[in-house]
């Protein structure tokens, strides 16, 4: 399975470089999944605008997100910075299918429909287009070796 682009939305992108509350390392992360009938809309920047897309399977349960950090992957002289996790377990045995990856501000146990979408990632792009699904066993999801999101910087001229 190929997995797509990370899509970090417009609020969370102004937060970020605003630095006033929104920061990759300091502040708490959740991951929920969606269904393959949620549509990526940059205007999606709370958890209620993805509420009624969440899936439903009995198994399934919102993670905390761990070992997030902003890391330099490649050359100093790039500008460029990676913001990566670890990878994120569902559970062990699981029944669940989803075909998108949402990470949030915020906890599981602190879940609030004000939460702000850092962005989307669909799990899958293959074609013919198959959803990822697990049938009593593992379902996690392996953090990109590059990050979720890169940052760069250009110098101005």
């Amino acid at each position: 399975m190929a997995i797509g682009s990370f899509m970090m939305y417009n609020e969370a992108q102004k937060d970020y470089f605003d630095a006033t509350d929104s920061n990759w390392e300091s502040n708490t992360h959740y991951a929920m999944l969606l269904d393959s009938a949620y549509v990526p809309d940059a205007a999606h920047h709370t958890r209620a605008s993805l509420d009624g897309n969440e899936i439903g399977d009995a198994d399934y349960a919102k993670q905390d997100l761990s070992g997030e950090a902003v890391v330099d992957n490649a050359s100093p002289a790039d500008g460029q910075v990676n913001c990566t996790s670890d990878n994120i377990t569902f559970g062990n045995p699981v029944t669940i299918s989803a075909l998108y990856l949402a990470i949030l501000e915020g906890t599981v146990a602190g879940t609030a429909s004000g939460d702000r979408v850092v962005g989307v990632v669909q799990l899958n792009t293959d074609s013919p287009l198959v959803v990822p699904a697990s049938t009593t066993g593992p379902f996690t999801i392996n953090a990109p070796t590059d990050g979720w999101f890169t940052v760069t910087s250009t110098p101005n001229p």
